[in-house]
């Protein structure tokens, strides 16, 4: 390989490899972040309770009626009755909102949230020992003769392995939140699995000129 050319590859290898260990803290912090909603989440729901055309948050009491195409929302600010109307374009959509505004609706969605916060989560923890992988293997590439190893055979070969896990664990989340919540089931990964398939067949190709080098008296990549 000339010189440049291999120079270039490792210059890019080393940002990849540093890019990939930035990538591992900003997720560290943010399964932090997640972790303190989930807490709150719960908190807040408690604050929360669910009356006859009547929200109350935080002690604060906020009625609702249905006037046509509109709801009209009616609290009391500094000792006077307030109303506030929004309108939502026709009566059947008020209708099926006021519906949809009740303790037993409000109990669902605080579940899917806690659900859709804990699959979040694990999916930043699965995509971080992905990208610490990422960093390992350019990491290598940089700094070896050949990136032709069993190390980064066998690092390819997981970070496939991790995005599998991370489009089944996507797969499952939407099913399962959209089962709590109440919504219609998409479920769209041709990208995903494309990635997926062309990560594999990268480790199987890495796999064989390791093969092919360890049989050579001469490296595929040479200084």
């Amino acid at each position: 390989m000339e010189e440049k050319s291999k120079k270039n590859l490792r210059t890019l290898s080393k940002v990849i490899s540093v890019l990939a260990k930035i990538g591992v803290v900003f997720m560290a912090i943010a399964i932090g972040l997640i972790a303190i909603a989930a807490c709150i989440v719960p908190v807040v729901r408690g604050q929360i309770k669910m009356e006859d055309h009547a929200i109350i948050a935080f002690d604060r009491r906020v009625e609702y009626e249905e006037r046509g195409n509109e709801i009209v929302f009616k609290y009391e600010e500094d000792g006077e009755m307030e109303e506030q109307a929004v309108d939502l374009k026709d009566a059947k959509t008020v209708h099926k909102f006021v519906e949809f505004l009740n303790e037993n609706n409000l109990n669902r969605i605080t579940a899917g949230v806690e659900v859709a916060l804990l699959f979040a989560a694990v999916t930043l923890v699965i995509t971080l020992l992905q990208y610490n992988k990422y960093s390992r293997f350019f990491k290598n590439i940089a700094h070896e003769d050949t990136p032709f190893t069993d190390e980064n055979c066998g690092l390819l070969r997981q970070i496939a392995k991790y995005a599998l896990i991370l489009l089944i664990v996507s797969l499952v989340s939407n099913i399962i939140t959209s089962l709590i919540v109440g919504t219609s089931i998409t479920i769209t990964a041709t990208v995903d699995i494309i990635r997926i398939l062309v990560l594999y067949a990268a480790s199987y190709i890495f796999e064989y000129a390791c093969k092919l080098q360890s049989k050579s008296k001469e490296k595929l990549y040479t200084d």
